[in-house]
Formats: C-alpha cells, structure tokens, sequence
C-alpha cells in the first residue's frame, strides 16, 4: 500500500518488517521433530497442539520454497502433517485440529 501511495521509503520498511517476521516464524515457531508449526507460550516452550495455522503459514507464503531449508520444512509438513490422513487429510479435509492431536474431540459423529 506505502508503494502504491509513493512511499517509497515507508514501504521499504514495511516489506523489511515483513521478512523479519517471516524468518521469526521459520526460526521460532517450526519444530521440526513434530514437522509442525506452533504457537509459543509465555514460557517460550511450544503450545502443541497442531492447528489449522499450519496451513496459514502456507497460504501466506511464509516459506520460501527456492530455499533449500525451508523447501524440506514444507516437503516435512505436507508428508507427516497436511496430506497425512491420519492428521489433516482425512475423509472431509481439513479439521482444525489434527485428527491424531491428543486436543482433537471425540467420539465424532459423521461428517462432524
């Protein structure tokens, strides 16, 4: 938007802020014996429970796919999370919860 408005120099700022929250995300928030992405508490350790955010750090292009480390993390969190049909990729995908995460409520009715 600062671009579009001529701001050149407020936009740079933006876009830098930006890349430093996406790279915080990738360094804080991947734990990669989970291949998951999570919240971080006020103790700084891991909220872990696998949520539906796993696929916004996708859909908002958090990752950078043409690096190499975060190409892995993606081919992790697409293979053990969201096409794993015993977490995301089940009969109706996509739960809000992992299927197998121990917050996922059951028993479920049918299509619930």
């Amino acid at each position: 938007m600062a671009a579009a408005l001529g701001k050149h120099a407020e936009a740079r700022r933006w876009r830098a802020d930006a890349e430093h929250i996406r790279t915080q995300i990738v360094e804080r928030l991947w734990c990669a014996e989970d291949a998951s992405f999570y919240d971080v508490g006020l103790d700084g350790e891991f909220v872990r429970i696998r949520s539906v955010a796993n696929m916004g750090v996708l859909g908002e292009h958090v990752l950078r796919l043409h690096l190499p480390r975060e190409r892995r993390i993606f081919d992790q969190l697409w293979t053990r999370q969201l096409h794993n049909p015993a977490a995301y990729w089940t009969k109706y995908p996509f739960p809000s919860i992992a299927a197998n995460d121990p917050a996922f409520v059951r028993p479920l009715r049918y299509n619930s």
